[in-house]
């Protein structure tokens, strides 16, 4: 799946017109603004495109430290619990967390695909483990790219199946870095 959406946006960043602009940016990766509108005012869409799979980046205007001193208050504004903190590479994480339904204000479905039972979707019916890691880096190009990874299974408890991959759907990347943003304001 994340090669999917990957190659996906390779090509819409590939069939974008000529006012599509690319900014470099830590790590190897490179911002893509893309148009969205093709008629009225002229809108972008800031897209990151890395080679880390199954990790979300987004930039921020904030500094680096500021960033960082306002992470863990964004896990909280987002009801996420902060059981894991590295200092040294300005990452915080869930530790291992088991969700039900939901988590950080949201369905589970929109965070992470597990993929569809005869009943639904799974990440809305299993029990869910995951652990979501954030980190805060420089950008080359000024900011912050805030990176976040999820890795999380479901489980049918009452049955002897094995667990299930998810795979993220980068909403909860996103609105990591879209509450901490507002916090930097």
């Amino acid at each position: 799946m994340p090669r999917l959406v990957y190659l996906t946006m390779l090509a819409l960043v590939g069939c974008a017109t000529s006012q599509q602009r690319t900014l470099p940016s830590a790590g190897g990766r490179t911002h893509a603004m893309v148009p969205t509108a093709t008629t009225g005012p002229a809108q972008t869409e800031d897209i990151v495109l890395h080679d880390e799979p199954g990790i979300v980046a987004e930039a921020i205007s904030a500094p680096l430290d500021s960033a960082w001193a306002q992470l863990r208050a964004t896990y909280s504004d987002l009801n996420m619990p902060t059981n894991a903190m590295d200092a040294a590479s300005h990452t915080i994480g869930t530790g291992p967390t088991v969700a039900h339904g939901s988590f950080a204000g949201a369905h589970l479905s929109a965070l992470i695909d597990c993929g569809y039972s005869m009943n639904g979707n799974k990440a809305d019916l299993y029990t869910v483990r995951l652990n979501v890691r954030t980190q805060v880096v420089p950008n080359a190009g000024g900011g912050t790219i805030v990176k976040t990874l999820i890795e999380a299974t479901a489980h049918d408890e009452g049955s002897s199946t094995d667990p299930v991959a998810c795979s993220t759907t980068g909403r909860l990347g996103q609105r990591i870095a879209k509450t901490l943003a507002a916090r930097l304001k």
